[in-house]
């Protein structure tokens, strides 16, 4: 989500940065049936797929996640808040930064900037566009990643692997090249603009304190970047 920002909203349901993976668990047996002609998970769900979950969706055994073998307390990410980045305690903060970056390679950032409603109003807007008639949606289909504006479902990189059972709308933006918002579709083209806009203003804060943990100046990886 930096300047080269691939921002995508999911189905089932909702944007990507929080997914809610479980749903198809909950809703059907995970049992083999028929492949279906498919135009979106929804359709799945809507037409009642009551012999389970197409086999074409199915992980083997050898795939899925040993639960049981994870020890919560050791994979628990470090939480930044990043008040202080806006603030005091900015040399706190940024050291927090580069260790989380250096140890983890991933982080949560609470106190962020990007504002409740700007969220919700993704939320909401993306919840509509997922909802309209298969006709409409598929308006925006791609088969693959990598368009400015595209509508992709069961996405997997290999024809070897099970499908994703999920529904994507991609947008791809880099300032002064490729604007998929401008393309996409009018239900929620603007949420879309307005969560794009403060997630890059977050990003450049966050480009310059990554730079501040190197021992760089602010911009260096601004300018290396873009």
């Amino acid at each position: 989500y930096l300047l080269a920002m691939a921002v995508s909203v999911s189905c089932i349901n909702g944007f990507q940065m929080t997914p809610l993976p479980v749903l198809a668990t909950r809703l059907l047996p995970v049992s083999a049936s028929p492949k279906p002609p498919v135009c979106g998970i929804k359709e799945l769900l809507d037409t009642g797929v009551c012999c389970g979950v197409p086999e074409n969706y199915i992980r083997p055994l050898y795939e899925r996640p040993c639960l049981s073998s994870v020890v919560v307390d050791e994979c628990q990410p470090p939480v930044i808040d990043l008040a202080g980045l806006f603030k005091c305690g900015r040399e706190k903060v940024i050291e927090e930064l580069g260790r989380a970056s250096k140890e983890w390679g991933v982080f949560q950032v609470v106190n962020h900037g990007v504002s409740q409603e700007a969220i919700s109003k993704i939320w909401t807007d993306t919840d509509r566009f997922f909802k309209q008639p298969a006709v409409e949606r598929m308006r925006y289909y791609k088969s693959r990643f990598g368009s400015p504006v595209g509508y992709i479902t069961s996405s997997v990189q290999s024809d070897t692997r099970a499908l994703h059972w999920k529904d994507t709308l991609t947008y791809q933006y880099n300032p002064g090249t490729v604007n998929g918002f401008a393309e996409g579709p009018t239900i929620c083209r603007e949420a879309a603009l307005e969560y794009a806009e403060e997630i890059r203003c977050l990003s450049g804060k966050l480009y310059a304190a990554f730079s501040e943990s190197l021992g760089l100046k602010s911009d260096t990886l601004f300018k290396a970047t873009g």
